[in-house]
């Protein structure tokens, strides 16, 4: 459960702390040995090739430490097609502890990384500690919390600190300084890959936690950067996060969701139906069954399940059901998923935690947190398990300290970026940093949450421009959001049961739905839903496929469906069909690689 609540954090310019050790001429002098690199053929998740090559960046575990152990960090860089490159791009993964060679596979950054190259060199790296760095930090388990407990049971409390203390206690066996494993050591970490790439200058690309470490960099090493461009920011002081930033979001999500009459008939208010649904789960909670083992299903565990997922596009846009679900006390589904995405979460690498506990918290907004949480929506789930003060404790790592958490101030050109439904970071925190820039620009991506680079091609362009030097201003870029309706499990059933009497029934009852007059509130989803069902008996059913075609022409700018047709013609051997549906998908989102590469296949 741990990394959705480990946001992004910006550290102080070198103007308002500690000494900048980029301007420190012993730190400058140390030797960085060259990258030995070796050619390779990479491979996205979407299936496209290119060239790349890969090595490793060497560098002390701790610079204090002048004769202490070194670590591995894998480098991966594609190579500009530019005839006269421009500054190196380096990509800054978010988490903490994500792996920044498996998000330049990623089908959310592979194709902007792709179109940066046209400017200049692009290089990921995997942080100290995290993906394939050496040594690795990753432990073993869960944090095997009592299944039948509350999550802020003395019980519950006792096992995240019982498996935090094992956890470190296994690093430090292991001869590693788990303290080393800081944002300040890291930041130092790309200054020297900087070296590595003899390059006078670099740009970085900081997503979430990235934008953390991007900050970081700024403030030790502001003279060796070209520009900056930071998504889902949080500021020095915004690791932990203010309860009432998820209230916010609801009431974003509840104005998106007036403007459709349909489902605002539907669902009023998903704020006030989430609300009755917690006080009455806190008052009687649901023990539901997972695999023979007693699952309780209360208020906190809700609250927690959705912000943990409130930076993901899928959560946010199921809301209303889920709401509804909850309001209702029809929350058994969610056991499952509580059970994994809580109490039997993997505790997965310890820089995650490290990074986190270091950068801290101020005293006045953690005061600003605890007079909040009694009235939010979702309590002070957002800040768990950190806001306990023994799993604190249990890692072992000190915090940085107050200079750390100062505001930023520096000149260094930088690009902001937010989604406006991104319940992980907020529009507010990220104004509240750029304050601190003298040349910048902010661009809310309005529909969008926490990730959202491949949503229209107008981000990816918007971040060309500025790394190309054109002056930006800011700006709002719209999107089009569908939500999943409350009728809709009732929908998909109606329509899967009537699939039985045929392809002309089920087609005559879809198109009434889609009336404006109907009381249903049809979405693609309910379109995908019963293809799905019908497919898996049968991935050739005629049914689903005259049901996807029509779906295609009521819902004529949806990608996805278009994809789903396509491959549904390719089951039946349609390939010239295929190759329309790819190709209309390529049109309507040029973003969405896999569909290029089907495509492609296609020779289309």
């Amino acid at each position: 459960m741990v990394n959705a609540f480990l946001t992004s954090t910006l550290i102080i310019s070198a103007a308002c702390g500690s000494p900048a050790l980029g301007d420190d001429p012993a730190f400058v002098s140390r030797r960085v040995e060259p990258i030995e690199w070796e050619s390779f053929t990479f491979t996205s998740d979407a299936g496209e090739t290119t060239a790349a090559e890969r090595g490793w960046l060497v560098v002390p575990e701790r610079r204090g430490s002048p004769s202490g152990r070194t670590i591995r960090l894998p480098v991966l860089r594609f190579r500009t097609t530019a005839a006269r490159p421009g500054t190196p791009i380096v990509f800054l993964a978010g988490g903490p502890g994500g792996s920044g060679l498996r998000s330049a596979r990623r089908d959310q950054y592979f194709p902007v990384a792709m179109a940066m190259r046209e400017l200049a060199d692009v290089v990921f790296f995997d942080q100290r500690g995290t993906g394939t760095a050496e040594p690795s930090l990753v432990v073993q388990g869960t944090f095997a919390l009592p299944a039948g407990e509350p999550l802020i049971s003395p019980a519950s409390r006792a096992a995240f600190a019982a498996s935090a203390s094992k956890a470190a206690a296994e690093i430090r066996s292991r001869g590693i300084d788990l303290a080393a494993y800081n944002t300040d050591e890291s930041a130092d970490d790309v200054d020297a890959l900087r070296r590595a790439l003899d390059a006078p200058r670099i740009s970085l690309w900081g997503h979430s936690y990235g934008s953390h470490l991007a900050f970081a960099v700024v403030r030790r090493h502001e003279a060796r950067l070209e520009r900056i461009i930071v998504g889902g920011v949080n500021g020095p002081d915004q690791r932990w996060r203010y309860p009432s930033d998820g209230d916010e979001l609801i009431e974003r999500i509840d104005s998106a969701v007036a403007l459709v009459p349909k489902l605002a008939r539907q669902m009023p208010s998903v704020g006030g139906a989430l609300r009755k649904g917690f006080e009455s789960l806190a008052a009687n909670p649901v023990i539901a069954r997972v695999d023979s083992l007693s699952v309780l299903v209360g208020a906190t565990e809700l609250q927690t399940m959705i912000i943990l997922q409130s930076g993901e596009s899928d959560m946010i846009k199921r809301l209303p059901l889920i709401a509804s679900m909850i309001e209702r006390r029809q929350v058994g589904p969610f056991a499952a998923p509580i059970r994994a995405a809580l109490k039997e979460r993997p505790l997965g690498t310890a820089m995650t935690y490290a990074m986190h506990i270091a950068s801290g918290v101020s005293p006045e907004r953690r005061r600003r947190i605890e007079a909040e949480r009694a009235g939010a929506l979702f309590g002070d789930a957002i800040n768990l398990p950190f806001s306990d003060e023994e799993f604190r404790k249990a890692w072992g790592v000190r915090d940085l300290g107050s200079a750390y958490r100062r505001a930023p101030r520096s000149s260094v050109p930088a690009l902001f970026l937010t989604g406006t439904f991104d319940g992980r970071t907020s529009a507010r925190d990220a104004e509240a940093v750029r304050a601190g820039f003298t040349n910048s620009a902010h661009i809310l991506i309005a529909g969008a949450s926490h990730d959202f680079y491949v949503e229209t091609p107008a981000i990816r362009d918007a971040m060309i421009a500025f790394l190309r030097g054109e002056r930006l201003r800011d700006g709002v870029i719209r999107l089009d959001v569908e939500f999943h309706g409350p009728d809709e499990p009732a929908l998909v059933a109606e329509l899967t049961g009537l699939a039985r009497e045929g392809l002309a029934p089920l087609l005559a009852r879809v198109r009434e739905m889609a009336r404006p007059e109907s009381s249903e509130y049809l979405t693609s989803y309910v379109i995908e839903g019963v293809a799905g069902v019908l497919q898996r008996s049968d991935p050739k059913s005629p049914v689903a496929l005259g049901l996807l075609r029509l779906g295609t022409e009521i819902f004529p700018r949806n990608a996805v469906l278009q994809m789903r047709l396509g491959r549904s013609l390719l089951a039946v051997e349609d390939r010239a069909g295929a190759a329309t549906a790819y190709r209309r998908a390529v049109e309507i989102n040029p973003m969405l690689r896999f569909a290029s590469v089907q495509l492609a296949k296609l020779g289309g």
